[in-house]
């Protein structure tokens, strides 16, 4: 953990947590957090973007789960805001859990 958590959020979390679920949230914020992204698959298809990153060396490895979706460590997350891929609107940085509606939805232009 960077900085320390403010002791009147850690004060109402071990109110309602368990101390075994209160220690699992504590070790959360102090976890390595990897970046996320994914293909618009209106503008553009997943080879096209790995071959740029692979050319930026931006190190991605897909996310299993959602198809068009990636995972990239933190520190490469600024790296894939200068591309031109996130300029043109062929990517989308976002959360995991953000990609997950544009799956399941019918996405048109």
């Amino acid at each position: 953990m960077t900085k320390p958590l403010p002791p009147k959020l850690l004060d109402r979390l071990s109110a309602f947590l368990s101390e075994p679920d209160f220690r699992l949230v504590l070790s959360g914020f102090s976890a390595d957090r990897q970046a996320s992204f994914r293909v618009n698959g209106l503008k553009s298809d997943a080879a096209s973007v790995e071959t740029e990153l692979s050319a930026k060396g931006v190190r991605f490895e897909p996310f299993p789960a959602l198809p068009g979706a990636y995972v990239v460590p933190r520190e490469h997350e600024y790296a894939l805001k200068g591309l031109d891929a996130y300029y043109s609107g062929k990517i989308y940085v976002q959360s995991l859990s953000s990609l997950i509606p544009a799956r399941f939805l019918d996405l048109k232009k």
